[in-house]
């Protein structure tokens, strides 16, 4: 399963993030500039036992970014099954 976001859910994430001055944010008017997609967690792991890093990837060049976030808030995101490609 992966974990993603919306563009909205970006937003709201990242908004959060810089008002509860947590320690990986994104700057806002970089995020308000990315297209209206959905922006897959590649990596993420427990941080400072209270949140959550997140490896996001922000276009189909592949520039990632990191953001932080409460465990609450990441355990609800949503989540697609991925299909794995073979060659024939």
């Amino acid at each position: 399963m992966t974990t993603y976001m919306d563009k909205a859910l970006l937003i709201a994430i990242n908004n959060n993030a810089i008002k509860k001055n947590r320690n990986r944010t994104l700057i806002p008017e970089k995020v308000m500039e990315l297209e209206d997609n959905f922006f897959p967690v590649v990596f993420n792991m427990v941080h400072n036992d209270q949140e959550i890093r997140c490896q996001l990837v922000l276009n189909a060049e592949g520039a990632t970014a990191w953001l932080d976030m409460p465990i609450e808030v990441f355990s609800q995101l949503p989540t697609v099954e991925l299909l794995e490609v073979t060659e024939e």
